[in-house]
């Protein structure tokens, strides 16, 4: 199906939202309606460095406004001074004060041209958010406020590597809006804020179809062209199984037993890209084939890139044959995800 026009999109969100009210629907899900029929028309296939385009921001930059994220909450006043208004002009409680002091003025987000505030930091490697959600009525008292149930706030670790918590605004609407990608699809979380408290959660699945190429090759005596055509099959293979099955089994054994390097190969050459030196790891997933490359037989390994924890959306893949009793590495391949093009979007 072709998406919409943009112009039919913009158009089109509030009168679902307004139509998803008369007919009784629960307000959350009319947002989630509206927020899942606006993507649809705004997600073509993008890619920046090598990765998905965040629905997020495609939705943040093409929407007109409709939904908008991370409003800057005092972009003109410097930290003394922000504490300053809300001490003197906003009533600000200490416990308030104390809570926001701390925080440097780039993360103070407000939800869109509401008066409630969203303060966020991030920390370690693994980019890990923490939130103060906060009231700062002009002229009024200000206060804290408890944050959104059911978008695991209270989890450890709930919001590292992955997930990130957003001040939004959907169609006038304040709204606490969680980005989950796990790489094969992307769950949008959105928590509104009406009759000052925060409302039910409701849920927006986004399903891709994924392109993928072979970026860096990396070769000892074979057909590099030809091992790269059998790359580029693999990883969409698997990516596919992925998504549609309950996982893979755990094969990291038979790597360990054949004393595999968890590395790619790539014969004392360095890649150009630094995300390919990084994330350059084959993770536990990883999957052995046999493949026929200029009739000759090869073991293949394809797997998920990675780098301890960590795993990145693109795959590696090597290639051995049997040299004695050994396993000895023929060819190393990088297979970045290039494209992602929206399938699916479903409202839970």
């Amino acid at each position: 199906m072709r998406p919409l026009p943009l112009c039919a999109v913009l158009l089109g969100l509030a009168p679902a939202f307004a139509q998803g009210q008369q007919q009784g629907q629960d307000p959350s899900q009319a947002l989630c309606h509206a927020v899942a029929q606006s993507i649809s028309g705004l997600m073509p296939s993008e890619v920046t460095e090598g990765r998905r385009a965040s629905p997020l921001e495609v939705l943040d930059r093409a929407s007109g406004g409709v939904v908008a994220i991370d409003r800057p909450a005092w972009p003109t006043e410097s930290p003394a001074e922000r504490l300053a208004r809300l001490r003197d002009a906003d009533k600000a409680p200490p416990d308030l004060l104390e809570a926001i002091g701390p925080l440097p003025a780039r993360s103070v987000f407000r939800f869109g041209r509401s008066s409630q505030y969203l303060g966020r930091t991030s920390e370690g490697t693994a980019h890990c958010q923490s939130f103060t959600f906060f009231e700062a009525r002009p002229g009024g008292p200000s206060r804290l406020l408890k944050g959104p149930e059911g978008v695991g706030l209270g989890e450890d670790a709930a919001f590292c590597f992955g997930s990130e918590g957003h001040a939004g605004e959907i169609d006038g609407v304040p709204a606490f809006i969680v980005q989950r990608d796990d790489q094969d699809a992307v769950e949008l979380s959105v928590v509104p804020w009406r009759d000052l408290q925060w409302q039910k959660t409701c849920r927006v699945t986004l399903s891709f179809d994924n392109a993928f190429a072979a970026t860096e090759r990396f070769c000892k005596g074979v057909d590099c062209e030809q091992m790269a055509e059998q790359a580029q099959g693999l990883a969409k293979e698997l990516d596919e199984s992925l998504r549609q099955g309950p996982g893979l089994p755990d094969l990291s054994r038979l790597s360990a037993q054949a004393r595999l390097d968890k590395r790619i190969p790539t014969f004392g050459e360095e890649p150009k890209s630094n995300d390919h030196a990084v994330y350059a790891e084959f993770q536990g997933d990883a999957l052995f084939v046999p493949i026929v490359v200029a009739d000759t037989m090869y073991l293949a390994r394809i797997g998920r890139a990675g780098f301890a924890w960590r795993r990145s959306p693109n795959y590696l893949f090597a290639a051995y044959r049997m040299t004695g009793d050994h396993l000895e590495p023929v060819a190393g391949i990088y297979v970045d995800r290039v494209g992602s093009t929206l399938v699916d979007a479903r409202v839970d």
